[in-house]
């Protein structure tokens, strides 16, 4: 549950209260709500992209709301907010009618799953999917020759972590684009595609936060997610510190949890 909410609020009256809307959507009716006015100018620079994370400490915020004109601004924010990130792109309208939660089977996808199934089960005829992306590399699976298998462990998994609502378990294969070489870019596209498929109002992934340098340094499928995605996009913030370099570093090559959803 969302109790301390920030809105970076543009200067479009009608922009700041769509977003106050969704964020009050999101906080229950029970949030606190604080709209944050940086000295009436787009976020798009460095300088305010700072200002912006110095509010969000400030208010002890635990989501931060904003529109998005420029995708990759909302990147940033969520690649160093100290918090969760609901990214709304301009134009999209914010619903949780249908929520699809992509998840790589750790911890931070397993409480992204959580957020989106209370969120989901507080609407009345909501629903939730639950995707996995299927990918050549992955360090959790040693059964490629066997997708019943992963299957059963993206059900066990999402039920797990759903509590009362019952998901659509969808494994999708990564899909591969000259314009998405990378891993992540390919993984990110398979997440966005799918949620367009199925006509998912909102995407949910989970994230751990980064210190400035290994954000720097290490992409991740929930920044290309957010990149990429037509759809509102709320990037859920894994507890505790953010993830340092050297500890980035260690956990990309750690094959005990890998780091799809970072």
């Amino acid at each position: 549950m969302f109790e301390r909410i920030v809105v970076l609020a543009p200067e479009d009256k009608e922009a700041a209260s769509r977003l106050h809307e969704a964020a009050a959507c999101l906080g229950g009716g029970k949030a606190r709500i604080a709209s944050v006015h940086l000295e009436n100018k787009r976020l798009d620079t460095g300088h305010n992209i700072d200002d912006a994370l110095a509010a969000l400490v400030a208010e002890n915020a635990d989501l931060v709301v904003l529109g998005a004109h420029k995708h990759t601004v909302a990147k940033r924010v969520a690649m160093l907010a100290p918090c969760s990130m609901l990214m709304i792109p301009e134009g999209a309208s914010f619903s949780l009618r249908h929520v699809l939660a992509a998840v790589d089977f750790s911890e931070a996808s397993g409480e992204a799953v959580t957020e989106a199934a209370r969120l989901t089960g507080s609407v009345q005829d909501a629903s939730l999917t639950v995707a996995a992306v299927e990918t050549d590399d992955d360090p959790w699976l040693d059964w490629h020759d066997y997708p019943s298998r992963l299957q059963e462990k993206l059900d066990e998994f999402a039920s797990k972590h759903s509590g009362d609502v019952r998901p659509e378990c969808i494994v999708e294969p990564a899909c591969s684009t000259p314009a998405q070489a990378s891993e992540e870019g390919e993984t990110a596209s398979s997440i966005v595609g799918l949620a367009e498929r199925v006509g998912a109002s909102l995407v949910v992934v989970g994230t751990r936060g980064r210190t400035r340098a290994s954000a720097v340094l290490l992409g991740s499928v929930t920044e290309k997610v957010v990149e990429l995605s037509p759809l509102p996009v709320l990037t859920v913030r894994r507890h505790g510190g953010q993830l340092g370099l050297l500890r980035a570093l260690l956990e990309r090559l750690d094959h005990d949890e890998p780091m799809v959803a970072s």
